[in-house]
């Protein structure tokens, strides 16, 4: 099994260092060819010997008073953090990062997964892995996290790059303003931090207490865990099993000592009194692993309830002993999303998913998922039993690209778009399911053949975040439906509505397994005052007559969906001509920017004391209101942009999805021209971040809010699963969210203050 936490079996002897094991997997050709190990395996001696060297000098400690320079390199080795190298120092960003390699190096050969470059994503992969235990990977993680931001805030300060820390006193107290940590406070944190480190780097080359048929990093079993697993049932509410449930990390322990007990009390599961020694090690494990989840409570809450859920199945409790990597995934992911969460609880038999999540495809083409989707109803004849499995198709595909998301496996790019695969594809899909139930009206009395649904002449025209293709978790389906009347047929103002009510309801409508989406229509041609279908010759009359500003933007993002490949080369001229070809009337800046002050107020939470990632001042709608202004005003010089794309957005400045927008933008001579300082890259990196953000806060609990919660812990809690770590994480999340929104308004002010003097 790819993901299993054993150890592979290997000759070493019974007390050997990782950093043996290293070589002699390079030797044995566990990765790569030989000749490439080869080089490999020179290169690790020539930096394993320098390293240990300088990891077999005495390592200052926490309480050391004097200062003594490193002849080699500089190293201030003191309690003082004064003169450190935080990248090539002891204990410093070098040595995290040799470490996470080397642990990639012995094991990526069975392990694809393993096989990426970032070093948080590693951590967190070899976690899921079994192959770095929770307190380890914590440590890891704050260390270089800690690191990371005073080497960031260091080549801030000096406009160059350097890592190392400010000599004096009066240095190290403007660097700690910088970081909003207390001077005193900063200096602890890199002390213990720089030990932890450098601890840890010894055991590359130094011999252990591990044997050969345990994993790499042995998991800690801190004594609490003890305590409480080996506490009766009547002892479970007793001050010393809950104060070291609190010690664990759970919030609310008396209600995780309930919830224990009911599970222990059940004459079956790894939890049960007469579990057998097997089952005892996986509910440490599992105690564990729901300790180190985002958020504990949840976690221990949702895997009770499954559980109970599942029942005396010894199978079910084999297969989570031996596959590990799974088990704490899964933990993970009920520590994460209460959306998640409830899909596993509702269909437990798609935690089977969760076993081989190591190979699943990180990336689905659009094609590959859509083939997927007809390979499960072919055969299937029943309408209702068709569109069940169209639900569950969603959900699962849902759940697999959350599961990657959560792992920080995907990019928020491939995020993104793969939702909008799904949409598109589901959409499709229950497109023809009407159409089928529709057929009787379309067998006319000349022609007796049926009509598959894309020759139906209406589109499904993709608005916003789904015509972008930049769908969100929990994201609505902002369409719009354009037909053209086909008398022969039969095909008329009066069918194309009965279609589309019809397909508005199979999307929208609730079942024992959920919706398939929110539907909101309010974008189409005069709004809720329209009709719900409108043909191609209206929709040209409406925009190239009567359509507002805000109109003429929000059909920046429309991308036909469905429909004859005539239909959609039509609409996607008349996108171009009324979005980009025609002139813009004057004081577009001022007005856009007054539309953008109102939603803010309208938004009501967005206040200056609550970040709402979407509302707020400097936050998502900032970036996408300038970008398309910019498109606006710049785009209609280019040419050759309202070409058919296949159905993908348009690459370029006249594209629907927000960053090929930027990427198309950034080729513009005359914008560059008229706002030199404007940071477009930037921009699109900033843009990914808050992207992240949301889809991390609808993960949580399956709902719109895009705002930051108010209650401190909930904070922490979402930004561990951000990746921050530490007590401090919410506050960190805080202060960064903070900046990025200084950067947004800084250049939403830039366009649109001089935006409106030259478009006035």
């Amino acid at each position: 099994d790819e993901g299993a936490a054993k150890a592979e079996p290997t000759s070493a002897p019974a007390r050997s260092s990782l950093g043996s094991r290293l070589q002699m997997t390079l030797r044995a050709g566990g990765v790569g060819n030989p000749r490439r190990n080869a080089r490999v395996d020179a290169a690790f001696q020539s930096s394993a010997a320098k390293m240990a060297r300088e990891s077999s000098e005495p390592r200052a400690t926490a309480n050391a008073e004097d200062v003594v320079p490193d002849a080699q390199r500089g190293e201030v080795r003191a309690g003082s953090s004064l003169g450190w190298d935080v990248k090539l120092g002891l204990g410093g960003i070098r040595e995290i990062e040799f470490f996470v390699q080397a642990l990639q190096l012995v094991h990526c050969g069975t392990r694809p997964g393993l096989r990426v470059r970032s070093t948080l994503d590693a951590l967190d992969r070899l976690l899921y892995a079994g192959l770095l235990s929770h307190d380890d990977h914590a440590n890891l993680a704050d260390a270089y996290d800690l690191f990371r931001r005073i080497e960031h805030r260091v080549q801030m300060e000096h406009d160059r790059q350097g890592h190392r820390l400010p000599v004096d006193d009066a240095g190290f107290q403007a660097l700690s303003a910088r970081m909003a940590i207390a001077p005193e406070r900063l200096r602890l944190e890199i002390a213990r931090h720089r030990e932890v480190v450098s601890s840890m780097f010894g055991r590359l080359f130094h011999d252990s207490e591990r044997i050969a048929d345990q994993p790499t990093v042995r998991e800690m079993r801190p004594a609490e865990l003890t305590t409480v697993l080996a506490a009766q049932p009547q002892q479970l509410h007793e001050p010393a099993i809950l104060d070291a449930l609190t010690r664990l990390g759970f919030g609310r322990p008396r209600q995780v000592a309930g919830q224990l007990l009911v599970l222990r009390e059940k004459p079956y599961g790894p939890f049960a009194l007469s579990s057998r020694l097997q089952q005892g090690e996986l509910a440490i494990y599992l105690m564990e692993a729901c300790a180190s989840a985002p958020n504990p409570d949840q976690a221990f809450s949702f895997l009770a309830r499954l559980f109970t859920s599942v029942g005396d199945q010894p199978a079910f409790y084999r297969m989570l002993f031996e596959n590990p990597h799974a088990a704490r995934l899964l933990l993970h992911v009920f520590g994460s999303s209460q959306l998640l969460a409830n899909i596993l609880l509702r269909e437990p038999e798609v935690f089977e998913r969760l076993v081989g999540v190591g190979t699943a495809s990180i990336w689905r083409e659009r094609a590959e998922i859509g083939d997927d989707l007809a390979r499960r109803l072919r055969g299937v004849d029943d309408p209702d039993r068709r569109l069940g499995r169209i639900r569950r198709f969603q959900q699962e595909e849902t759940l697999r690209i959350a599961l990657h998301e959560i792992a920080g496996a995907s990019t928020i790019d491939q995020t993104t778009r793969q939702l909008a695969f799904v949409a598109e594809i589901v959409i499709e899909a229950a497109l023809f399911e009407v159409v089928a139930g529709l057929n009787h009206r379309l067998l006319n009395g000349a022609t007796r053949e049926r009509l598959r649904s894309d020759q139906i002449p209406l589109a499904v025209l993709g608005m916003g975040k789904l015509g972008g293709q930049e769908f969100g978790f929990g994201s609505d389906l902002d369409m719009i439906f354009i037909y053209e009347a086909d008398a022969a047929l039969g095909l008329d103002h009066e069918f194309f509505t009965r279609l589309a009510q019809r397909l508005i309801r199979a999307l929208s409508t609730a079942s024992d397994v959920g919706r398939l989406y929110e539907v909101d229509m309010r974008l189409r041609p005069s709004g809720a005052q329209g009709t719900l279908v409108v043909s191609l010759e209206a929709f040209c009359a409406y925009y190239g007559e009567r359509a507002d500003l805000w109109e003429r933007q929000a059909l920046i993002k429309a991308r036909p969906l469905t429909g004859n490949a005539a239909l959609r080369r039509a609409i996607l001229e008349a996108r171009y001509e009324f979005a980009f070809a025609r002139a813009l009337p004057k004081g577009v800046a001022r007005r856009m920017a007054q539309v953008r002050s109102q939603m803010h107020e309208a938004a009501g939470s967005a206040t200056d004391d609550v970040i709402d990632v979407k509302m707020s001042a400097g936050g998502l709608v900032d970036i996408e209101f300038l970008t398309q202004y910019l498109q606006l005003r710049f785009a209609g010089a280019v040419s050759g942009e309202g070409a058919e794309t296949n159905g993908e957005p348009q690459r370029g400045a006249t594209s629907q999805n927000t960053l090929w927008a930027l990427e198309g933008l950034a080729t513009i001579k005359a914008l560059a021209t008229a706002f030199p300082a404007l940071n477009l890259v930037s921009l699109q990196r900033d843009y990914r971040y808050l992207r992240r953000v949301e889809a991390r806060l609808r993960m949580s609990d399956d709902r719109a809010d895009s705002a930051l919660p108010t209650d401190t812990d909930e904070l922490r809690i979402l930004a561990r699963r951000l990746g921050f770590q530490g007590e401090e994480a919410g506050r960190q999340l805080h202060h960064e969210l903070g900046q990025l929104q200084q950067r947004v308004s800084t250049a939403f002010f830039l366009i649109f203050n001089y935006g409106s003097a030259a478009h006035s």
